[in-house]
């Protein structure tokens, strides 16, 4: 009941991150550097072929400081609420006596890396849909999507496409599991909300860097923290 009382916020959250997306570089013209937006209501596909300008090369210049931070934000504000809600309601107590306590923190901690990971992956691919219509795939080419099925743009594409995905989805189930975390330290949205941006903050250059071991530790850390975190503060609920 209460995941489909917070859908809104799960599409929120996908919506904000797509909306970044969207700001992202994609080429510069002149003195000035252009965002999608801007590049797609300002030149057609023909002149952005020539210019080099394909939908692969804009995907891989999703991977911003600004698209990592607010996706980190993002995707805890669905986590950080359902759970306080379940702890103000007291509805964790009952699920809790019928999965017991470890399991319920473990399936809470599970559920929080799954839906960041899933909400980030379902923003990309909305903007891999968005490039693939309106930009080039290939060089020198404006060809439909349905003719460059088999080109190497398409090829590209499709690679780029995964390992965006991959560095995506390990970092934002990583941080959405922080949000598990800050509610153990001070239950307060604004204050746990807080706590993420500066974490991401400090781990924005892996990120950029594609340092994909560092996510996936982080999270296995944060599997084993919880629950020994939540053994002492459900005592106190």
């Amino acid at each position: 009941m209460i995941v489909k009382k917070k859908m809104p916020y799960y599409i929120f959250a996908a919506a904000v991150i797509e909306f970044i997306f969207l700001l992202s570089d994609c080429m510069v013209y002149g003195n000035e550097t252009y965002s999608y937006i801007k590049t797609v209501f300002t030149f057609d596909k023909e002149y952005l072929a020539g210019q080099y300008v394909t939908a692969a090369h804009t995907l891989g210049m999703a991977s911003t400081y600004w698209s990592y931070i607010i996706m980190s934000v993002a995707v805890c504000i669905p986590t950080i609420s359902e759970f306080f809600d379940e702890l103000n309601s007291g509805l964790h107590l009952g699920i809790q006596m019928k999965k017991g306590r470890y399991r319920y923190i473990i399936s809470k901690c599970f559920f929080s890396y799954i839906s960041g990971a899933v909400t980030v992956f379902a923003a990309l691919f909305i903007f891999l849909v968005i490039i693939s219509i309106t930009l080039p795939i290939n060089y020198e080419s404006a060809a439909s999507v349905m003719e460059s099925l088999s080109t190497d743009g398409m090829k590209e594409l499709i690679n780029t496409f995964l390992r965006q995905s991959v560095t995506f989805m390990l970092y934002a189930g990583a941080m959405s599991l922080t949000g598990i975390l800050t509610i153990f330290i001070y239950e307060d949205m604004l204050f746990d909300l807080s706590l993420v941006f500066i974490l991401a903050y400090f781990t924005i250059n892996p990120f950029i860097y594609r340092i994909l071991w560092l996510p996936a530790a982080f999270a296995a850390f944060l599997f084993i923290l919880c629950p020994l975190l939540w053994k002492y503060r459900s005592r106190l609920l």
